[in-house]
């Protein structure tokens, strides 16, 4: 692609020597990333750009929303009936399972706001770290479609 642009650029130049003012040339700015924007809508994801703490474990279940923040903020505890963890470490880090249950869950910052009824039914991915004043947080959540079949059995 180099090659291709001297190549482009000299024929360019080339053209424009006849020309009594010429000008110069104007630098093209590099591309910028843009920075992740966090949303969460009905099949949107929301969140999901927290790195994992060096000690965590991370786990992506389904769920049904039992009780939902009351201000639908982030920061706030969800209360989700989730499917089996059959591969969920305890403090020790010994691969014990757990049991579909309701439990509470912390919401981190990154995932933003969280328009979620009771009822409806997510995805989430969740850090377990112990060594956390609140061992258990979101990180990301996608509403999903309200006919999806989750499965409870241990």
């Amino acid at each position: 692609m180099l090659k291709t642009s001297g190549i482009v650029l000299g024929a360019i130049l080339s053209m424009s020597a006849g020309c009594k003012k010429a000008t110069p040339p104007v630098p093209i700015p590099e591309p910028v990333a843009a920075a992740p924007v966090p949303v969460a809508a009905a099949g949107v994801d929301a969140g999901g750009t927290a790195a994992l703490p060096a000690k965590a474990n991370r786990y992506t279940i389904q769920g049904i929303v039992r009780s939902a923040p009351a201000a639908n903020k982030a920061g706030k505890s969800i209360t989700i009936l989730h499917q089996a963890i059959p591969t969920f470490k305890n403090r020790d880090g010994e691969e014990t399972g757990m049991m579909s249950m309701a439990m509470p869950f912390q919401v981190a910052a990154e995932v933003g706001e969280l328009p979620l009824a009771v009822g409806d039914k997510v995805e989430f991915t969740f850090d377990v770290d112990w060594e956390a004043q609140n061992p258990t947080t979101i990180v990301k959540i996608t509403k999903l479609p309200a006919e999806t079949e989750i499965r409870f059995g241990e």
